[in-house]
């Protein structure tokens, strides 16, 4: 009897260890991400600063079709602000000095150039005509498309800038852009990077969530779901201000550029 009921135990447990690695491969496949809500007002400039980081969640891609991770690697970062939604791209890039960026015309096909994509369902269930879909390449043209009207966005903000590790690109989306629901427990959305080929290297395409043949693929949005900040310990705060202060400092010790900035203010949020 005790045999058996040790027996039975066994394979109760390697059944929940099957149930939760299955569960882990759903989440895995389909895309959770957890994005914090904000008091804070973020500048649309091109660089995903300090402060703006200290305020986002914080997630990578993987190769589409590999499933292993990129040669070039892309760090997303995000925040629901009190008005809208803030992402920020950091591309790594060994030699940024060779970036293409063809497209010159809004709303013509950056998607070929060095760039990145987001797509974003403000709704519970991604279907074909409920979704936007932007993007921007390396050299801040944008792209942008409402599927429900099959035309352009309007009133949203995204700048691109190089840098000595590659480039970055920011975007600012109001929820009255996107005309969704704030009261549901989630959105759906991915996220994409392209980088063409050059040279003897093979282009390569990475996301948060890999669609298959197209990020377009509303079947496989994954979970974008706004939660409360984190209490945050008083080191931390000390941290992030002393990385706020050696920015400002940076800033002010740079003569003879200047920048075009948009800084984007709030109302209530989801």
């Amino acid at each position: 009897m005790r045999n058996g009921v040790c027996a039975m135990k066994r394979v109760i447990l390697l059944s929940m260890g099957v149930f939760a690695c299955l569960a882990n491969v759903v989440w895995g496949v389909a895309g959770y991400w957890e994005i914090p809500k904000t008091d804070r007002d973020v500048k649309v400039d091109g660089l995903v600063t300090p402060r703006e980081r200290s305020a986002c969640s914080v997630t990578t891609f993987t190769v589409v079709g590999a499933l292993k991770r990129p040669q070039y690697e892309t760090t997303l970062y995000s925040c629901a602000t009190q008005e809208g939604i803030y992402f920020g791209f950091v591309c790594s890039d060994p030699y940024p000095q060779s970036l293409i960026t063809s497209v010159t015309t809004e709303n013509g096909p950056v998607m070929k150039d060095d760039s990145v994509e987001l797509v974003l369902c403000p709704a519970l269930v991604g279907e074909r005509d409920n979704y936007f879909h932007f993007a921007m390449n390396a050299a801040g043209v944008r792209y942008s498309w409402d599927a429900s009207f099959d035309r352009p966005v309007q009133g949203w903000v995204g700048k691109a800038a190089a840098t000595p590790a590659g480039w970055e690109a920011e975007f600012f989306i109001p929820y009255s852009t996107l005309r969704g629901r704030k009261d549901l427990s989630h959105w759906r959305g991915n996220f994409m990077r392209t980088r063409p080929a050059r040279g003897k290297e093979k282009e390569e395409i990475s996301a948060w969530v890999d669609p298959g043949m197209t990020i377009h693929n509303y079947k496989k949005f994954g979970f974008l779901r706004f939660v409360e900040p984190k209490e945050e310990s008083i080191e931390e705060l000390l941290r992030q201000l002393m990385e706020l202060r050696m920015q400002e400092m940076k800033e002010q010790s740079t003569t003879g550029s200047v920048s075009t900035t948009d800084t984007v203010t709030s109302s209530p949020m989801p």
